[in-house]
């Protein structure tokens, strides 16, 4: 990167253009592809909504609440955030084709965690999250979980693959003899 001021007669040289992004929106983040995560409010005090700022337009991610901010994006312009639902505590989300997800419905209850907030997505799928588990309240991050087949999954299989097997053998010994 440049130095951020480079001289040029004696005075520095501009090194960026600025660019108004539309009334309303409020950014958070941007990706190499210049999409920006944020939110959109009619007016102050009136409810927040996720938005996403491409190419200057705005698409309203949605809410499921009073209050949806979109904290982050990655390069495939999936965006997390948190959301303050109608009924409850703030959730962290991830939108996904428009939809925005709880992420409390993406990960396993039994690990006791309840995320309140997300704040920021890589291009690995990893998020950074508040959470809270138990009394305990901290900063996490998520891993997506590998496509590992289920151990009952594979008892399930087994029958179906001994059968096209035995159907291989018997067509091998047929064209044998």
């Amino acid at each position: 990167m440049p130095a951020l001021l480079a001289p040029l007669h004696g005075r520095a040289a501009p090194l960026y253009t600025v660019t108004a992004l539309p009334t309303g929106f409020n950014s958070y983040d941007i990706n190499n592809l210049g999409q920006i995560s944020g939110y959109t409010q009619s007016e102050p005090g009136a409810a927040t909504y996720a938005a996403l700022y491409t190419g200057g337009g705005i698409t309203q991610l949605g809410g499921f609440g009073d209050g949806v901010n979109a904290q982050s994006l990655n390069a495939r312009g999936d965006v997390v955030g948190s959301a303050s639902t109608w009924d409850g505590p703030a959730v962290g989300y991830i939108s996904f084709g428009g939809q925005l997800i709880d992420l409390n419905t993406l990960i396993d209850p039994a690990s006791g965690w309840k995320i309140n907030g997300a704040t920021g997505i890589n291009d690995l799928g990893q998020i950074v999250s508040s959470a809270c588990r138990d009394v305990e309240c901290t900063s996490v991050r998520l891993d997506l979980v590998s496509a590992v087949p289920e151990p009952g999954m594979a008892l399930m299989l087994l029958p179906g693959v001994l059968a096209v097997m035995g159907v291989r053998r018997r067509r091998m010994r047929k064209h044998e003899g």
